[in-house]
């Protein structure tokens, strides 16, 4: 894999779990959380060995989405908390815009 593009597979995980990411605010299930958690840790361990300056953002914001998930599952913010974390601060939106900008 050339280490400036993602392949459309991992495009694709990663644009489906900001997806479901919005999707779990909305209906809060705990077993989903954990699954999306599980999934970002796998998906920015990924990232992060490729150590690409164009994917770098994308990999900031699967962190901090790592970040405040496992702050929700561990109980330290609330559901409110987490929304605000995610979506009032449009990290999925960026997520996707940053995704959609790479070829």
């Amino acid at each position: 894999m050339n280490q400036l593009i993602l392949t459309a597979d991992v495009k694709e995980k990663i644009m489906s779990i900001a997806y479901r990411t919005r999707e779990l605010l909305i209906k809060q299930s705990q077993d989903e959380t954990r699954r999306i958690y599980e999934e970002l840790s796998n998906i920015w361990r990924y990232l992060n060995k490729l150590q690409s300056f164009e994917i770098k953002p994308i990999t900031e914001i699967i962190i901090n989405m790592s970040i405040a998930l496992e702050a929700y599952l561990a109980g330290a913010i609330t559901k409110e908390e987490l929304i605000v974390n995610i979506l009032k601060n449009k990290i999925v939106s960026e997520l996707v815009n940053h995704i959609d900008n790479i070829n």
